[in-house]
């Protein structure tokens, strides 16, 4: 935490201040206070989630079973359909 103190005694106009004037050009701001900006916008980056290959076999899993109780629906109740 110590490493990023400098946070703490800055008031948060101050720090949007220097938040538009990096977004204006990355070049205006000191080394760190670039860093600390390169960051906070890579963690607002939104990333493609990734395919969970749990969550498609379950999906398949719970296809099977839907199919099964359609057949065995058909099998109790089937000749009540004509």
């Amino acid at each position: 935490m110590k490493l990023f103190s400098f946070l703490g005694s800055t008031s948060a106009a101050d720090i949007e201040d220097l938040y538009r004037a990096y977004l204006d050009d990355p070049g205006r701001v000191e080394a760190d206070w670039r860093l600390f900006f390169e960051g906070f916008e890579f963690a607002r980056t939104q990333f493609p989630e990734a395919e969970d290959p749990q969550k498609k076999e379950n999906t398949v899993f719970r296809n099977e079973f839907n199919v099964l109780d359609l057949i065995n629906a058909y099998r109790e109740r089937g000749h009540l359909f004509t």
